[in-house]
């Protein structure tokens, strides 16, 4: 048939676009966006990472700082870019991931029975500054507030418009012992005894363990995503998760966000099923999924990837994306 291919906007695949720190002009970004257009996607996600390869003399004067006034303006001009384009901007919320920065004071930073976590946050916009950032506290809805703040604050201009998305990377928060001061009484008043006699050995006492891996998951849904998806509607925003990582039920927390998200590079299409079956079982009209990212595999995780690493075939791509539309996406 003759004429143009048309699709639904809501069925054409977003980019991810790394924002690596600096340098920046408004003629770049008027550019890519218009590429993105041209092909045929529907938007874009701004993932904010420090290039690690930049040798700090060569960045010097050219990174907007984070969440400063440049760095505002320029992500204001480019939501404003996309919506006159028709196109989506969805923003990472944060820089890295999990979520952290300079401003999370040690109170509301992540814990573990023995105290402040020792996991950081790395490569971020904020690293020639401040270093490696502490991560929030994911049990915690009053910490998840106050980091969401100043990012709400600088995002404001951008939030307008067109609505959004904030997104959630996967989780990649060390579990390991995780925990939060109040939930000692909390745990006592749930369960009738105190968790205290057997945090340094939960493995010997597997009882106590379900105990405690049940109080975490319902903690880590209430307090973190279910909190994150309230903030993301209260500011004309859509919360859009990638749930996996978290120690807890990913059928709950994928029916608990706005769009559930899945992703190919360390699963089996199949796996998306947990996501779109979430999202079947709460009614939502969107799941999505981090599609080409490594689809033969993790150099990290699988030596034998790394002789593919920037060697992907479009023929490739178009398998993995048919997989993932017969699983659910």
């Amino acid at each position: 048939m003759a004429g143009p291919i048309l699709f639904r906007g809501t069925s054409k695949p977003y980019v991810r676009w790394w924002w690596l720190s600096g340098p920046f002009t408004r003629e770049d970004i008027v550019r890519q966006l218009r590429w993105v257009q041209s092909q045929g996607f529907g938007g874009v996600e701004l993932a904010w990472m420090y290039p690690v390869w930049l040798e700090e003399e060569e960045g010097e004067g050219l990174r907007p700082d984070w969440l400063g006034v440049d760095w505002r303006e320029l992500v204001s001009f480019t939501k404003s870019e996309a919506d006159a384009l028709g196109l989506g901007c969805d923003f990472t919320f944060g820089s890295c991931w999990p979520f952290g920065g300079s401003w999370v004071q040690p109170e509301d930073a992540s814990k573990t029975f023995e105290g402040l976590s020792e996991q950081r946050l790395e490569r971020t916009w904020e690293d020639p500054v401040h270093g490696p950032s502490l991560i929030v506290d994911h049990l915690s809805s009053s910490a998840l507030g106050r980091y969401a703040e100043p990012l709400l604050e600088a995002l404001g201009q951008a939030l307008k418009g067109s609505r959004s998305a904030l997104f959630c990377d996967s989780l990649e928060l060390d579990t390991d012992r995780l925990w939060s001061p109040e939930l000692w009484t909390e745990f006592e008043t749930r369960f009738g005894y105190s968790l205290r006699p057997f945090a340094n050995d939960l493995d010997e006492h597997v009882d106590v363990r379900y105990d405690y891996r049940k109080l975490i998951a319902e903690t880590i849904r209430r307090e973190f995503y279910e909190a994150f998806t309230a903030i993301c509607r209260e500011h004309h925003a859509y919360s859009r998760v990638q749930c996996h990582g978290a120690p807890t039920d990913l059928l709950q927390v994928c029916a608990a966000v706005d769009v559930p998200e899945s992703e190919s590079l360390l699963f089996q299409p199949s796996f998306s099923r947990i996501a779109a079956s979430a999202a079947a079982w709460a009614g939502k009209p969107v799941v999505s999924a981090e599609s080409f990212t490594c689809i033969y595999g993790f150099p990290g995780w699988d030596e034998s990837a790394e002789q593919y690493w920037k060697k992907e075939k479009i023929g490739d791509l178009k398998l993995l994306a048919d997989a993932l539309f017969a699983n659910g996406i």
